[in-house]
């Protein structure tokens, strides 16, 4: 359970140690949360399929569990793996701005899907430009959640110190890798439909994402 306190672990933002890594991990196996950094703000980390971790996420976040939450994974595989095949938009868009700040929404097909977020059948996810996020997913072997660090409607997170003022007393570890690089949220874009539906502006432009299709 965190304690008053969370641990603070400091990361190389372009050479993480793979033992904090397996640490934080360690971390989110057992249902707790953590605070880390990923390449536009600091998120919020859970384990995707264990269900009281999603729900201390939401108790933390001060927000109904109703609401989607965002995933960050390692890489295209994994999303595919976890989450289901992306269409071809959606291809088009990874391959085109993964990693980076693009987040996708997009159906979970497979049966294995559904221990993920199982109450959803959609699911928002990005590859982040952010070396920490993806070996944090990859040493879990699915996407972790990445919604921002900070409690509903108020200000996100840039660095370690605004996410342990905002929500440090439900964190078990926080993740320090320094200031995110863009402190712009990712751009959200739809690609369920035949066409690209912008949901949220943010770091990558609208004409870009148009432009690459």
């Amino acid at each position: 359970m965190p304690s008053e306190s969370p641990i603070l672990y400091l990361v190389s933002a372009t050479n993480p140690h793979h033992a904090t890594i397996e640490a934080a991990t360690r971390v989110l196996e057992h249902g707790e949360l953590i605070a880390y950094p990923t390449d536009t703000l600091y998120a919020l980390g859970v384990d995707p399929r264990n269900r009281e971790a999603l729900g201390r996420l939401f108790k933390t976040k001060r927000r109904p569990p109703a609401r989607e939450v965002p995933l960050v994974a390692a890489n295209i595989v994994q999303v595919e793996k976890c989450l289901g095949k992306l269409p071809r938009i959606g291809r088009l868009l990874a391959e085109n701005f993964w990693p980076g700040p693009l987040t996708l929404v997009i159906e979970m097909h497979s049966n294995s899907s559904r221990s993920v977020l199982v109450d959803q059948d959609t699911v928002a996810v990005r590859v982040p430009n952010s070396r920490i996020s993806c070996e944090l997913a990859a040493e879990l072997g699915c996407p972790i959640t990445a919604t921002s660090a900070n409690r509903s409607g108020k200000r996100p997170a840039h660095t370690a110190s605004e996410a342990v003022t905002a929500v440090g007393s439900d964190l078990s570890v926080v993740l320090d890798g320094g200031a995110t690089d863009l402190a712009v949220p990712s751009t959200i874009v739809d690609v369920r439909a035949d066409h690209p539906i912008l949901i949220r502006a943010g770091s990558v432009a609208w004409d870009c994402v148009l432009e690459s299709i």
